[in-house]
């Protein structure tokens, strides 16, 4: 009961005042995730143009590989991977769309190292994704759309689990 009266009380607001959706055609987001299938090509061919990618390889850097892909890694990059107002519902959805478009064993390891094609997707293709297609929701660019990201996923998680 405290954590909806908190999320009514904080969240609701908040999201209400950004013009985050209160419903989402989940139906319809694999249609969505597949028309961005040429966006996500060039981010596989070119993984350094990703924002995403940029702070992962800054955290390898800082605290090498094995940290940063490990757990303790996999617990920071969870919160830096979620796709926003779409919740976990969203990420789900996002995620089986994006492995059935790019099966496993099609993601060459050169293009994707040092992380196994299911990092890669869950870490990289899956806020790229979010990314997209908020900027697509909100009519915003790059920068807004992952600050938009950013601040409405805990909104998310609670609206749409």
């Amino acid at each position: 009961m405290c954590q909806r009266h908190r999320f009514e009380v904080e969240q609701l607001p908040k999201a209400e005042a950004h013009g985050w959706p209160k419903k989402i055609d989940f139906d319809h987001l694999p249609e969505r995730v597949e028309a961005l299938r040429n966006s996500l090509e060039a981010v596989i061919d070119d993984k350094e143009g990703s924002f995403f990618w940029k702070e992962l390889k800054k955290a390898i850097e800082k605290d090498g590989l094995l940290k940063s892909i490990g757990l303790a890694g996999q617990m920071n990059a969870f919160q830096n991977s979620q796709p926003g107002y779409y919740g976990e519902l969203g990420s789900m959805i996002i995620y089986q769309t994006l492995c059935t478009m790019f099966p496993l064993e099609t993601l060459r390891s050169e293009k994707i190292a040092p992380l196994p094609v299911t990092d890669f997707i869950q870490r990289i293709l899956v806020p790229e994704t979010a990314v997209a297609l908020v900027r697509e929701d909100m009519g915003s660019d790059e920068a807004e759309a992952l600050k938009t990201l950013r601040e409405s996923s805990s909104y998310g998680a609670a609206m749409f689990p």
